[in-house]
C-alpha cells in the first residue's frame, strides 16, 4: 500500500514538474517575442497572458512617460478606450438584474432629451443596432476637444440628429450607443457613472488602479502618458476623457484587466443567465460589449470573445479563447488606428501558447 502511495505522488509530482518546465518555456518565448517586437517595431506597452485562470507571462515596454524615462509595468495605467464599453454594459445588466430597468425598455423612458429614443430599445444600444449616428462626426465637438463635458452637454452633440438607419435592421458601430447607455446608468442608478462603477465593480473585483475619471484630476500614480510617435517623442493630442465617457475613458491596468477577465467566468456579479445573454452575438457578431466570433492561427479555429480600443495615445485588446481558456491583454500607450494592428501579435501569442508545444 505504501509503495503504491509512493508512485502515486511519484507520478503526480513527474507531472507537476512538466507543467512548470511548459509553462517555464512558454513564458521565455513570450518574453523573447515582445521583447523583439520592442526592439525592432517599438511596441511600447504592458501585456498579460494567462491559461485556464493562471498568468504564464506578464511584461511591461517602452516607456510610460519619455520626459522622466518611467518604464511600463504590468501595474501600468492606461486610457483603455473602447474596451469601456464592456463596463457601461455590465452596468446596464446589473440594474436590470435589480429590476430597475429592462433591456426592451426603450431609451426614450430615460432619455426623453432624444428625439428617436421611443423608437429604440436598450438593447439594441448595447448591440450597436440602435441607428444612433456617431456623435463624434458632429464638427462642433471638434471645437471644445479640451473642455470637461457633462452627459448632458454630450446630449447637445446627437440628441436632435437622424438615425443612419431604422433600429434593429442593421449593424454600426457608434459610440453614441454607450454615451447614451452612460446616461441611462445615471439616472437609473441615482448616482454618477465613475461612482457606480467604483462601487459595483473595481472595488468588488478589487480592481484598485481602475477607473473613470470626468474630470481628468492626475492624481494616480503610475498613469501613462499617450504618444503618436516614441522615436521621436511626439504627445498625442488632448482629448478630454469626458467626451469619451462611458464609451471610452475607463482607465485600468493589464493586472486589472486580468481580474476583470476572470470574474466574467464566474457569478461574483451577475447570473449565468445574464452572462450568457452579454456573450450572445447578434447582428455583427456583436454582444453587450463585446464581439463574439472566431480567430483562425495556422489552419486551427478557436472560439473567441474580444474587443479593441483606440484613445488619442492609447491601444488597446483584449481577447479571450473560450474553449482553452487563454487571456491575452494588450495595453499601448502609442496611438493605434485599426484592430489590425494588433493582428499578427494576438495569433503569433496563441501560437506560442497552444501551439509550439503540441
Amino acid at each position: 500500500m505504501k509503495k503504491a502511495l509512493k508512485m502515486v505522488l511519484l507520478a503526480s509530482l513527474a507531472v507537476f514538474n512538466l507543467s512548470c518546465e511548459l509553462d517555464y518555456q512558454t513564458a521565455a518565448e513570450l518574453q523573447n517575442y515582445f521583447s523583439e517586437l520592442h526592439e525592432n517595431e517599438g511596441f511600447n506597452g504592458t501585456v498579460l497572458i494567462a491559461e485556464k485562470g493562471k498568468i504564464l507571462y506578464t511584461g511591461g515596454f517602452g516607456f510610460r512617460n519619455i520626459e522622466d524615462a518611467s518604464e511600463n509595468n504590468p501595474d501600468t495605467i492606461f486610457n483603455i478606450a473602447s474596451l469601456s464599453k464592456q463596463f457601461t454594459s455590465m452596468c446596464i445588466m446589473m440594474l436590470s438584474e435589480k429590476g430597475l430597468l429592462s433591456v426592451d425598455d426603450t431609451i426614450g423612458m430615460y432619455v426623453p432629451e432624444l428625439i428617436h429614443g421611443n423608437e429604440i430599445t436598450i438593447k439594441q444600444c448595447l448591440t450597436h443596432t440602435s441607428g444612433l449616428t456617431e456623435f463624434l462626426a458632429n464638427e462642433e465637438l471638434w471645437n471644445h476637444t479640451d473642455e470637461q463635458h457633462t452627459p448632458a452637454a454630450l446630449l447637445g452633440y446627437f440628441a436632435d440628429a437622424d438615425l443612419d438607419f431604422t433600429p434593429g435592421t442593421d449593424w454600426a458601430y457608434s459610440n453614441t450607443n454607450y454615451i447614451t447607455l452612460g446616461i441611462i446608468i445615471e439616472r437609473v442608478s441615482g448616482t454618477d457613472y465613475s461612482t457606480f462603477l467604483q462601487q459595483n465593480i473595481f472595488s468588488k473585483l478589487k480592481m484598485h488602479r481602475s477607473f473613470y475619471d470626468a474630470e481628468d484630476d492626475d492624481i494616480y500614480c503610475n498613469r501613462s502618458t499617450g504618444y503618436d510617435s516614441i522615436d521621436p517623442a511626439a504627445e498625442a493630442m488632448y482629448f478630454h476623457p469626458s467626451l469619451a465617457y462611458a464609451a471610452g475613458a475607463v482607465h485600468s491596468t493589464a493586472v486589472d484587466m486580468f481580474k476583470w477577465i476572470q470574474a466574467l467566468k464566474s457569478q461574483k456579479l451577475v447570473s449565468r443567465d445574464t452572462l450568457n445573454e452579454i456573450f450572445t452575438p447578434g447582428i455583427g457578431n456583436y454582444g453587450y460589449g463585446w464581439f463574439i466570433d472566431q480567430l483562425q492561427v495556422n489552419n486551427v479555429t478557436y472560439n473567441q470573445t474580444w474587443h479593441w480600443g483606440s484613445f488619442f495615445g492609447y491601444g488597446s485588446y483584449v481577447t479571450r479563447l473560450v474553449d482553452e481558456d487563454v487571456t491575452i491583454i494588450i495595453l499601448k500607450n502609442t496611438t493605434v488606428e485599426a484592430p489590425e494592428e494588433f493582428g499578427s501579435i494576438i495569433r503569433n501569442v496563441v501560437s506560442i501558447v497552444l501551439q509550439d508545444m503540441d
